[in-house]
């Protein structure tokens, strides 16, 4: 598994968090996802989890 950056980090404001969560690839996107994002039912929520999968498994670009 290699880890590309992105060529922009992105920022992401948490309900009830006072600072913003920095992303600056796609394995920090997942964690993110997976630990800490607060809805973690539905399908775009599955969806994510899956392309980041993908993405780390190098089948699809970041």
């Amino acid at each position: 598994m290699k880890i590309i950056s992105w060529d922009k980090t992105l920022g992401i404001l948490l309900p009830g968090s006072a600072r913003p969560r920095f992303v600056r690839d796609v394995a920090g996107a997942m964690h993110l996802l997976a630990e800490l994002w607060p809805v973690t039912y539905g399908r775009a929520y599955q969806r994510a989890l899956a392309f980041c999968a993908r993405a780390l498994e190098g089948r699809m670009s970041a």
